[in-house]
């Protein structure tokens, strides 16, 4: 058994007009495991996620999924300045989590990211 797992789901409904951005404080110490991503349409979109100390800490910019198939990143992708690339990463607790998804005309797009307590 690996824990309790913690899927924070992010649904950006209609066609975005402009970039979409979020942050959230982590509760307790959490550890990002998964985060999966796709728009309705064919509109590519690129998302990417950090921390309040550095907004592409965790995973530079990366494509996420279109025409309704996700695209799903692992700590194999968090090629961030914070990540190693082989870990997933661990936030401890109240550090602010940040993300950032630059569209172009992306449709109806939902990113899930999955924690992992502790």
């Amino acid at each position: 058994m690996d824990g309790m797992r913690y899927p924070i789901t992010v649904n950006l409904h209609g066609t975005l007009s402009a970039n979409a951005q979020g942050y959230f404080t982590v509760p307790a110490g959490m550890t990002l495991v998964e985060v999966s991503g796709c728009g309705r349409t064919s509109a590519e979109a690129t998302l990417q996620i950090g921390t309040s100390a550095d907004l592409d800490g965790i995973m530079t910019a990366a494509a996420i999924g279109v025409s309704g198939t996700p695209v799903v990143f692992t700590p194999a992708d968090f090629d961030g300045d914070l990540a190693d690339e082989v870990n997933p990463y661990h936030l401890v607790n109240d550090t602010t989590f940040y993300w950032l998804l630059t569209h172009n005309s992306a449709v109806d797009v939902m990113i899930v990211f999955t924690f992992l307590e502790g």
